[in-house]
């Protein structure tokens, strides 16, 4: 389980383990769907040009996409419980849902509609809940 990064790792690991893992849980994870992000996040093509890149756009694009944590949700078997604050600038919740939209697993989701990436409600208390159903614990 985790956010952010660790939403994204938590993501990767269930699509690459198969059926080693049991449930898992993340909120709003990162890198997902970077296409999406990279070119609605406009401080990316300022980094770009700030750091003296001697890539384009288009090939930030193409690296970023090898590490798409999207392109892991249809591998995915385990039961899924995904939480998106709706103020969430960093990884806003349409690139989670575009990663949710893809898993043929069991899933759920929750909206908190007044949390920023911090996850201000403590999206925690909801996936230990989610796992103690899960793994009959």
């Amino acid at each position: 389980m985790g956010g952010s990064q660790e939403g994204g790792l938590t993501f990767t690991t269930a699509g690459l383990c198969g059926n080693k893992i049991a449930a898992c849980a993340y909120f709003d994870p990162f890198p997902c769907d970077q296409r999406d992000v990279l070119k609605i996040r406009t401080i990316c093509n300022f980094e770009l040009k700030y750091y003296n890149s001697p890539c384009s756009f288009e090939e930030a694009l193409a690296i970023q996409g090898l590490i798409d944590s999207k392109d892991m949700a249809a591998r995915i078997k385990c039961p899924v419980f995904f939480a998106t604050g709706l103020f969430d600038d960093d990884c806003p919740s349409h690139i989670g849902f575009s990663a949710d939209n893809n898993i043929r697993a069991q899933k759920q989701f929750k909206i908190y509609p007044n949390d920023s990436h911090l996850g201000e409600s403590n999206h925690d208390k909801e996936f230990w809940a989610f796992f103690k159903h899960q793994l009959n614990f």
